[in-house]
């Protein structure tokens, strides 16, 4: 309705705010009407006023509304069955609703997705006069189709207008299991920010549709989290590959299983002339020169003809393994990425990133996996290269709820394509990126749980342990207790100390809110020292600081600190004012190290005070 209103020149100033305004003209209406039942005409009486539009625009904008109506009406094919089914065995039906739309329009919007409704008597409120949650529509109805309450069966999903008061009057009731958004869905709604949101509207009426007969929660999930944020990426993906002359598209394992089925539905929804492949890589064997990392490549090898166009596909990554692929296949490489880390050109390859928005670990975890092993080589069998994947239990992705989670991704991608597609104002884009944001950054007990539980190894070897287990008090006291210098895996069997610390404690983001870490007695004259950088290192160089009795920590800082919440991390600024012997850069690459360091000597800093982690503990771990 915005849209259209758009573009019409008197009404432009209001359609904005048009989705507020009209429910407040509704509500006014039945403040106006002292509780008798109203019509749409009503609504648009209050609505002209407040807007200060002449009434003669009531039609238009009624008949605008009911052509919104049309062109959003969604069937559910279960219940249109089941109508069917009754009819089929000469029982006689009516339809009841409380509604200010009149009957006519309703049989109209209902027979534009099934003829079936055409001949059944419509009895709706503001027709009437009455209501059902009165109960006045039932007397209604009694009367007009002279049939006893016993004698009627009533069907509906509000427990209290379709349950409980027909109850009351002798009709026998079926109460249906009404859709309510879950925790998820209800964050997210929040996440867009407002209830007249038009792209929040669909998309939750998308998640309906998809998930409406899920009693899955991780199916749900799948929609959500899987289908809004690989749908985008791969219909991009899939015009960018027709538009630079793509035959073939290679997705990459494992985080190309899923992005292969959606691209597959899109190309196949669109008649598109475009091959796939799901390819068994190992990045880490592409980087290798020895005999493996060829193995890997005559793998490859047999997926790609020499006159043939192909491109690969990956999630995210830094562009490393298809860089030395290049390499090693002597030919240009063409590669997409959802998030691209690295450089995205050279002589030799071409690498394309649909967003430059980094995709980080959670969301990663969470987006993109395949119910099998990692590849860890390749072998010749009868003189075809196959990969060795690591054994996996299924029992593992039975129990993780992988294949309902792909089952909700793929649905989500058969509904958009089968409907929403050509529908103006849903953004698969801006959609796609609000949950990536909130999968990363939100705390949602059931997404933390999903993912905190996930299989995962960083071994590549196998999935026997989780991505961000639950802490308990024994894990804490190992780890930050008894823990002198070593590397916390030996302490700490998961993927992801900072999600494990978020999901433990309640979505904060840093142990120095979490934990509480014995600090050693200082002794007098203790080093003064400083640490840039609160993120993994910086957490664990704080702890082991908290160690030593010759350091005294005297500031913590961030150039992103807001996102901590907490007092104990301060701007980068409150370095110039402060007393100290040392700064530590608590960050993992040296490139970036000392593109921090040469940012705080402009800022005043000694440089003989600059320290790198790595150079303070010498072969420093986590």
């Amino acid at each position: 309705m915005q849209e259209e209103l758009k573009k019409i020149e008197e009404y432009k100033t209001i359609a904005d705010d048009f989705a507020l305004l009209r429910v407040d003209a509704e509500q006014k209406a039945r403040i106006f009407n002292s509780g008798d039942e109203i019509g749409i005409k009503d609504i648009y009486k209050c609505f002209v006023k407040r807007c200060h539009l002449p009434e003669s625009k009531i039609d238009e904008l009624i008949a605008l509304e009911i052509k919104a109506e049309q062109a959003n009406i969604v069937a559910i094919e279960e219940n249109i069955d089941y109508l069917k089914e009754i009819i089929s065995k000469n029982n006689p039906v009516v339809l009841i609703s409380d509604m200010y739309l009149s009957a006519e329009t309703i049989r109209g919007l209902l027979c534009s997705i099934d003829n079936v409704f055409k001949g059944i008597n419509i009895y709706v409120s503001c027709d009437c006069d009455s209501r059902k949650i009165d109960g006045s529509l039932y007397k209604y109805v009694r009367q007009k189709e002279n049939v006893e309450y016993n004698d009627w069966i009533h069907i509906g999903d509000n427990i209290v207008a379709d349950g409980n008061v027909p109850d009351l009057l002798g009709i026998h009731t079926k109460v249906v299991k009404e859709y309510v958004l879950n925790q998820l869905e209800n964050n997210i709604a929040r996440y867009f920010n407002s209830n007249y949101d038009l792209d929040s509207q669909l998309f939750l009426g998308l998640l309906k549709k998809v998930c409406i007969n899920a009693n899955d929660e991780v199916f749900r999930i799948g929609a959500i989290c899987g289908g809004t944020v690989l749908y985008p990426y791969c219909e991009w993906l899939v015009n960018e590959a027709l538009q630079l002359g793509i035959e073939k598209l290679l997705f990459m394992s494992r985080d190309g299983f899923i992005l292969k089925r959606i691209a597959d539905l899109i190309i196949d929804a669109k008649k598109i002339s475009l091959k796939t492949e799901y390819i068994y890589v190992s990045r880490n064997l592409l980087r290798d020169n020895d005999q493996q990392g060829q193995r890997a490549v005559e793998y490859l090898n047999q997926f790609i003809t020499s006159s043939e166009k192909v491109a690969f596909v990956d999630f995210d990554g830094t562009g490393k393994s298809l860089v030395n692929l290049s390499k090693k296949m002597n030919r240009h490489v063409l590669g997409f990425y959802y998030y691209l880390e690295g450089k995205d050109t050279g002589d030799t390859y071409s690498l394309n990133s649909y967003t430059s928005i980094p995709a980080k670990s959670a969301a990663c975890e969470i987006i993109c996996r395949a119910p099998h092993g990692p590849v860890v080589d390749y072998k010749n069998d009868g003189g075809k290269i196959v990969p060795i994947l690591a054994e996996v239990e299924e029992s593992v992705w039975c129990e993780s709820g992988l294949y309902s989670y792909i089952e909700g991704a793929l649905s989500y991608a058969k509904q958009y394509l089968n409907w929403y597609e050509n529908k103006k104002g849903l953004s698969a884009i801006k959609l796609g990126k609000y949950v990536m944001n909130y999968v990363e950054n939100e705390c949602d007990s059931q997404v933390m749980n999903y993912v905190g539980d996930f299989p995962h190894n960083d071994a590549n070897e196998s999935e026997t342990d989780s991505y961000g287990p639950l802490l308990h008090e024994e894990d804490l006291r190992a780890i930050y207790t008894n823990r002198l210098n070593e590397p916390i895996e030996h302490y700490y069997k998961g993927g992801n100390i900072e999600y494990s610390i978020r999901r433990t404690f309640d979505g904060k983001k840093n142990l120095f809110d979490c934990v509480n870490v014995s600090s050693a007695k200082k002794n007098a004259g203790a080093k003064k020292v400083a640490i840039y950088a609160a993120g993994k290192y910086g957490c664990e160089a704080w702890y082991r600081l908290q160690k030593e009795c010759n350091v005294e920590v005297v500031a913590w800082v961030d150039s992103n600190y807001q996102r901590y919440k907490t007092n104990n991390i301060k701007a980068p600024a409150n370095l110039k004012t402060l007393n100290f012997d040392e700064v530590i850069v608590a960050l993992a690459s040296e490139k970036v190290f000392k593109a921090v360091k040469e940012m705080l000597v402009d800022a005043g800093i000694d440089e003989r005070k600059i320290t790198w982690i790595c150079d303070y503990w010498k072969g420093f771990v986590i």
